[in-house]
C-alpha cells in the first residue's frame, strides 16, 4: 500500500492539489483527471486500482537536468490515458491485477516497480520491451536497468528508471539549508542527495555504455527498432520516475504560518519540489 497513514506531503498546482491526501489508508492525488469523487469510484474499490492511481497523478521528488536523462516520467498523453485515466482503470483485466496484489506483500520498491510494469505494458500507447535487464562485463554485473519500453508512435525504445523514496528533512546539516544532503532516508544510510548522485553517474548513463547497447541490441527485434538507419545508441533515450515524500523538519507555528510554497534549487541543477503550505509530520523515533 502506497503512503499509507501518511499526513500530508507533497503538493503540485500542475495536479489542481495535494499530491499526497491526508489520513489512513490508501491516499489518492486530488487530480483533476481523477476528480473529488475519485476515492469513492467503482472503478478505485481495489487497493491495487488506487495504487495505480496514486503512481499516475503523483509528481516526482526531482527532477534531473538533461542531456541524462532524457525526460520526466511517462505523462497521461504519452500513456493514451489523457482523459480516460479511470475508464481504462476500471476496464483493467483481473490477471494483471491478480498479479500485483500477489507481490505486495514484497519489498515496497518490488512492487513500485511492478505497478509501472503492469501500467506500461496495459496503457493504450506503450508496450513494454523488457524490465530488471541485466548488464555484465567478462561475468562481472555491471548493473541493471530497470525497464525498456516503448510507445505507439515511436518504435525507439526508452530505458526507464524507477525509484519510491521517503526523506526525513534535518532542521540542522550537513551542508547549506538547500542541501540535498539533509534529507535523509530509513537508519540515515541513504540521502537524497547520494541518491541524485548514484542515477546521474551511473543508473541512468549504463543504458548507454557499450556492454548496455550490445546486449539489447542482441534481444530488440527490428520492430522494436523501427527498421531505422540509425544506431541503437542514436535512438535509445533514458527517463526518470521518483515519487515519495518529503518529510519536512518541525517549525514554530510562526514560521509555519508564513511558510509558502518552494521549490529548493538545488547543486547540479536539480529542482526539488517541497510542497505547499509546510506542515511538519512528526515521526516518532520506532519509525525511524
Amino acid at each position: 500500500m502506497l503512503n499509507e497513514g501518511v499526513n500530508g506531503a507533497l503538493e503540485s498546482e500542475q495536479l489542481g492539489s495535494s499530491a499526497l491526501a491526508s489520513g489512513v489508508g490508501n491516499s489518492v492525488p486530488r487530480n483533476p483527471e481523477l476528480g473529488d469523487s475519485a476515492l469513492f469510484s467503482s472503478a478505485l474499490l481495489s487497493s491495487v486500482l488506487r495504487d495505480l492511481a496514486w503512481l499516475v497523478a503523483t509528481p516526482d521528488l526531482v527532477e534531473l537536468p538533461p542531456p541524462i536523462p532524457c525526460g520526466g516520467r511517462p505523462t497521461l498523453k504519452e500513456l493514451g490515458l489523457e482523459g480516460a485515466l479511470l475508464p481504462w482503470l476500471g476496464q483493467l483485466g483481473r490477471p494483471p491485477l491478480t498479479a500485483l496484489n500477489g507481490s505486495r506483500a514484497t519489498r515496497m520498491g518490488h512492487y513500485h516497480e511492478r505497478l509501472w510494469h503492469t501500467l506500461l505494458d496495459h496503457a493504450p500507447n506503450t508496450r513494454l520491451l523488457a524490465r530488471n535487464v541485466r548488464i555484465t562485463r567478462q561475468r562481472n554485473t555491471l548493473g541493471e536497468l530497470d525497464m525498456l519500453y516503448r510507445t505507439r508512435d515511436n518504435p525507439a525504445p526508452i530505458h526507464l528508471e524507477v525509484a519510491i523514496k521517503f526523506y526525513l528533512g534535518l532542521p540542522e546539516g550537513p551542508g547549506a539549508t538547500n542541501s540535498q544532503s539533509r534529507w535523509i532516508g530509513p537508519g540515515g544510510l541513504d540521502s537524497l542527495a547520494l541518491k541524485c548522485t548514484h542515477l546521474q553517474r551511473h543508473q541512468l548513463p549504463l543504458s548507454t555504455t557499450a556492454p548496455a547497447l550490445a546486449t539489447l541490441a542482441h534481444w530488440l527485434t527490428p520492430r522494436d527498432l523501427g527498421g531505422s538507419d540509425r544506431r541503437l545508441s542514436e535512438q535509445l533515450t533514458q527517463r526518470l520516475a521518483m515519487p515519495g515524500v518529503l518529510y519536512y523538519p518541525g517549525m514554530p507555528l510562526c514560521q509555519r504560518r508564513k511558510a509558502r510554497r518552494q521549490i529548493i534549487a538545488v547543486v547540479s541543477g536539480v529542482t526539488c519540489v517541497t510542497g505547499r503550505p509546510w506542515p511538519p509530520a512528526f515521526l516518532p523515533c520506532r519509525v525511524w
